[in-house]
């Protein structure tokens, strides 16, 4: 069995695999193959494969939560295997009762590493909320540790990026409720830009392209109503004052 795969240069018959593997090997999954969990918007890059080990969820704060924690492993019959693309980490271990899956969404990761042992390395993840992942695999590591980290780090700058675009919006919204539509309209390039920034740092990955860009596209339409109101504002403003000095010769 190859314990770490480069789908992206071609090695892709792994997502394909299914079955107990027969009398003298152990298959993948039991329900359904990889591929079938890959969305449209995400690109596979690596499956990293064991036997038996399956992969174990930890709390890094020291807090307990039984429900989320604890070893998962598969079945004889069956392995396991992370599933790394350009927008998660998809952890599956095959079991005849039922495959067990966990998603590790790229954009959620703060640290992705490699651990050494005696006969095993071991893939480590962390996450924003305190959870870590670790997949032991005999396999080499290193171009998967390197991909995460930089595609994590891609994520985390597009992310910030929607965060304070959305922090300006709100800004906006309160703004044109208390009449300020001068501030509003001061703001709205503002936002643009930023979310210009957010995509171009997104492009660098396909999955986080799609899913930035259908954001993205979500703020701005917001951006374009309140822009709309502010200028109908704005001249009803305009009409009022001319009105006024009509008025007043």
């Amino acid at each position: 069995m190859k314990h770490v795969i480069d789908v992206a240069n071609g090695d892709a018959q792994v997502l394909t695999e299914t079955g107990d593997g027969g009398l003298i090997g152990r298959g993948l999954l039991h329900d359904r193959p990889l591929a079938e969990y890959v969305e449209p918007a995400e690109t596979p890059r690596f499956v990293v494969r064991n036997r038996k080990r399956g992969f174990t969820v930890e709390r890094t704060d020291g807090t307990g939560d039984g429900d989320r924690t604890g070893r998962i492993t598969p079945d004889g019959d069956h392995s396991a295997a992370a599933l790394v693309t350009d927008a998660r980490v998809l952890l599956a271990v095959g079991r005849a009762e039922g495959d067990r899956t966990r998603s590790v969404p790229l954009a959620e990761v703060v640290d992705a590493r490699t651990e050494a042992g005696l006969l095993n390395g071991t893939l480590v993840v962390d996450t924003v909320e305190g959870l870590q992942y670790r997949v032991p695999s005999r396999g080499d590591l290193a171009a998967v540790r390197e991909f995460l980290d930089a595609a994590a780090g891609v994520w985390s700058r597009a992310e910030r990026g929607l965060e304070r675009a959305e922090e300006t919006l709100e800004k906006v919204e309160h703004a044109f409720e208390a009449g300020d539509v001068d501030v509003v309209l001061a703001e709205v390039g503002d936002v643009r830009q930023t979310l210009a920034a957010a995509e171009e740092t997104a492009s660098a990955l396909d999955g986080a392209a799609a899913s930035v860009g259908d954001r993205a596209d979500r703020y701005r339409e917001r951006l374009a109503g309140y822009e709309r109101r502010a200028y109908a504002e704005q001249a009803e403003q305009a009409r009022e004052r001319g009105h006024t000095r009509w008025e007043d010769e």
